[in-house]
């Protein structure tokens, strides 16, 4: 049974059931992290004192995800892609929203500044949200 741990600003996302999904970068394996009905249990603080389960859930949907970027004009212009799919600029900023931030923007600034852009990961969703 897979184990996500998550930040804790997004503890009330989830426990509320407006987040639904993360996005995990790809392992070594390039394996998945979770599959297709798996139950997952999601924390804050996992290895820690202050470990707190969030909820369980079971894995709905499993897909690739990256984040491209390439020089233009203006600097840089970023791109998604979801299972190899370009994601219009619309529907990379409602899935940075339904994923626990402000906009495309702050998604983007997060995943440079913690993997790097270009990033390789999982886009996993949940359902069935039991506190």
């Amino acid at each position: 049974m897979p184990a996500f741990n998550f930040q804790k600003r997004f503890a009330t996302q989830i426990t509320s059931g407006t987040k639904l999904s993360t996005i995990r970068a790809e392992r070594k394996d390039k394996r998945s992290p979770a599959a297709v009905g798996d139950e997952v249990t999601l924390y804050t603080g996992m290895r820690t004192k202050n470990c707190n389960k969030l909820a369980k859930a079971r894995i709905s949907a499993v897909r690739t995800f990256m984040i491209t970027n390439r020089r233009n004009n203006d600097g840089f212009d970023f791109t998604g892609y979801l299972d190899g799919m370009p994601l219009s600029e619309t529907s990379l900023h409602q899935l940075a929203i339904a994923d626990g931030f402000e906009n495309a923007q702050e998604m983007i600034e997060f995943f440079d500044k913690t993997y790097s852009i270009p990033f390789a990961g999982w886009h996993i969703s949940w359902e069935g949200l039991d506190k």
